[in-house]
């Protein structure tokens, strides 16, 4: 990845919940290491290794900002409310869907006078690619929130580094 890199913590937490020492302060699972370098920058998932006095970060896989959403994502929900409901709205609903299309199935959550809510799980012609253009349309046809994207939570298999793949020799030369 490039030269330029930064680190950023997401958290609600109070600052006396932060991790302090410097092993937490890598490993900490709320930490996204990102390659600044990169147009747009880019994610960059990262393995530590702690196995010396001071933790290591080896980065992985790299992936572009712009592309998270389509790679991270199970679900898309458009968050509607019945009592605003009606054919035209359900018409705009199906056109984003449409203008959008993709492989993540789409779900119509919409919120009952009753406070229920009903989930409509659309036919699989009507599933979506997530990308802020959706987002950015979905909440300007119906409002700001509109639009929830439900995050594939499942930690990512480990991939081998390159000696793991060799037969192991651990001592990072070739192993023939």
């Amino acid at each position: 990845w490039g030269r330029l890199g930064a680190m950023f913590l997401r958290t609600w937490a109070p600052i006396g919940a932060l991790p302090t020492d410097s092993v937490a302060s890598v490993t900490d699972p709320r930490l996204m290491l990102v390659d600044l370098d990169a147009d747009p920058p880019q994610r960059v998932p990262y393995e530590v290794s702690t196995g010396e006095d001071k933790p290591k970060i080896f980065p992985q896989e790299i992936l572009r900002l712009d592309d998270a959403p389509k790679k991270f994502t199970k679900q898309v929900h458009f968050r509607l409310r019945a009592a605003s409901l009606d054919r035209a709205k359900l018409e705009e609903a199906r056109g984003l869907a449409e203008s959008h299309p993709g492989t993540v199935p789409l779900f119509l959550a919409i919120k009952l006078p009753g406070g229920e809510t009903a989930f409509l799980e659309s036919n699989d012609r009507y599933y979506v690619t997530p990308s802020m253009p959706l987002e950015q349309a979905v909440d300007a046809a119906f409002g700001p929130g509109t639009y929830f994207a439900k995050a594939d939570t499942a930690l990512p298999e480990r991939t081998p580094r390159k000696w793991e793949r060799r037969g192991g020799g651990g001592g990072g030369g070739d192993d023939e």
